[in-house]
């Protein structure tokens, strides 16, 4: 799978607008709790959306329409419509993510067929 080439500065600058973004979600909730949770994760997940980044293109994904889709439900309040849209914005990052190692990865050797008849 090939992917656009992305500088380390686009990358970075992509990396702390994707981080505001998300945190400004969840920052209307009263919960320090959430917030240290989320910010956890983010960084545990930087890793995965670096490498995502460059795919997103290669696969014809929109990630700026998955954020104007949250950020409008959001500004609407529909919470269950903008937990949806986050939702489905993460799991298109995994399955992103997923379909480029699975196709990085070796096919196994299949097993030679058993012979008809053939006694242990």
């Amino acid at each position: 799978m090939s992917a656009c080439p992305v500088s380390p500065e686009h990358r970075k600058r992509w990396e702390a607008l994707n981080a505001r973004f998300h945190e400004v979600l969840i920052a209307g909730r009263p919960s320090p709790w959430t917030l240290r949770v989320w910010r956890v994760l983010a960084r545990h997940g930087e890793r995965y959306r670096s490498q995502a980044i460059a795919l997103h293109a290669a696969q014809g994904r929109d990630v700026d329409a998955e954020h104007r889709q949250i950020y409008e439900a959001a500004l609407e309040g529909n919470e269950v419509r903008a937990a949806l849209a986050l939702e489905a914005h993460i799991r298109a990052t995994l399955d992103l993510l997923a379909r480029a190692g699975r196709s990085t990865v070796a096919s196994p050797t299949p097993s030679p067929p058993a012979l008809a008849g053939a006694q242990p």
